[in-house]
């Protein structure tokens, strides 16, 4: 009986001393340091990731035209918006037809939605559209004439 409470005190004061870490070690469990240093790890992860989702936001869309021209009349468009979200091209469309343009969406391999309006045969045509849909307040700052390939 005395050599085990012996062992009951021997072992309740290693871990004591010692702390839960030899235990844990005993077990195949990581200790206090190996946590420590994991979280540290995990934190920095999740503060690359939000990193990259913040570039991401910021980056632009590469848009993969088609090789044939789309539909349609002229040889130059205005181009509106480029969006990943469908949703937001299609509510750009219907405030480009309320004001009286023909505004079409055509989507690229990648995912991207394209909001356009046809703009014609020549340069200055196509720039006068930019003009007229420039005015409007539904309009990006950022439109522009593009032209379509042959």
């Amino acid at each position: 009986m005395r050599a085990f409470k012996f062992l009951c005190t021997f072992a309740a004061l290693l871990m004591i001393l010692s702390g839960c870490d030899a235990m844990r070690k005993l077990a195949g469990r990581p200790t206090s340091e190996e946590l420590k240093a994991l979280k540290a790890i995990k934190l920095a992860e999740a503060e690359m990731a939000r990193k990259i989702s913040e570039e991401v936001k910021d980056t632009v869309v590469v848009i993969q035209t088609p090789a044939v021209p789309s539909a349609g009349v002229g040889r130059y468009r205005v181009v509106l918006g480029v969006f990943r979200d469908a949703s937001n091209a299609s509510n750009l469309v219907s405030k480009a037809r309320k004001a009286g343009f023909d505004a079409v969406v055509q989507t690229t391999s990648s995912g991207a939605s394209i909001v356009y309006v046809e703009a014609g045969d020549s340069k200055s045509e196509a720039e006068n559209v930019l003009k007229r849909v420039k005015a409007q307040p539904f309009c990006p700052s950022d439109a522009s004439i593009s032209e379509k390939k042959k």
